[in-house]
């Protein structure tokens, strides 16, 4: 059942992305604890109704985030799909919109004391 629900949000983000797809990037990110940074790569594909993440480093993983609230994270090598309901006020699509402009490439917002 978790294969089937992967291949159908697969086959729907994808054919959403190249149909609409209004923002594409590769990127980085450091995730830091006191003892110790992770630091991931991959891609990221963002639409006026779908938010979906390909870390391709250190390990893969993929994460959905729908304009329902919803968020998927499917992770290959634990074979789960967890699904997380985020509350309004933690919009996704509404902190992009409301981040600055720092150069041609590179945009920031200040989220819950955090630089995203």
């Amino acid at each position: 059942m978790k294969q089937l629900f992967f291949i159908l949000i697969t086959i729907y983000s994808f054919g959403f992305q190249l149909k609409y797809n209004k923002f594409v990037s590769d990127f980085n990110q450091s995730v830091k604890s006191e003892n110790k940074t992770i630091n991931y790569e991959g891609r990221v594909f963002v639409n006026n109704k779908l938010i979906f993440w390909h870390y391709t480093k250190p390990i893969e993983k993929k994460i959905w985030v729908t304009l329902s609230d919803k968020i998927y994270v499917y992770e290959p090598d634990l074979e789960q799909i967890t699904i997380y309901n985020t509350s309004k006020k933690d919009n996704f699509f509404k902190l992009i919109k409301s981040a600055k402009k720092l150069k041609n490439d590179l945009y920031v917002k200040n989220y819950n004391n955090r630089k995203i």
